[in-house]
């Protein structure tokens, strides 16, 4: 691991980010696989407890590309042009 390397601590803490983003991300399949709903449903109006599990994903995806943009920043990566789809975060 290149990131471990060079900052071992970071690499274990953008790790953890990883994994949470991971079971985060699961929670959706399992809001589909086992629940039965599905993300058209979860972004639905009025569905507030579906509304907060995708923007909770959401979020968990952008605090992942933060730990990617550190790792790159670690390994000595410094030309990176992340896309955010016009959005503030």
């Amino acid at each position: 691991n290149l990131v471990a390397q060079e900052d071992k601590q970071a690499a274990e803490e953008i790790q953890k980010q990883f994994d949470a983003t991971r079971s985060q991300v699961g929670e959706l399949v399992t809001s589909a696989e086992k629940h039965n709903q599905h993300f058209d449903q979860l972004i639905a109006a009025g569905n507030a407890q579906g509304n907060a599990l995708v923007n909770d994903t959401i979020m968990a995806l952008v605090a992942q590309t933060g730990a990617i943009e550190r790792a790159a920043g670690i390994v000595g990566i410094d030309s990176l042009s992340p896309d955010t789809a016009d959005h503030e975060f």
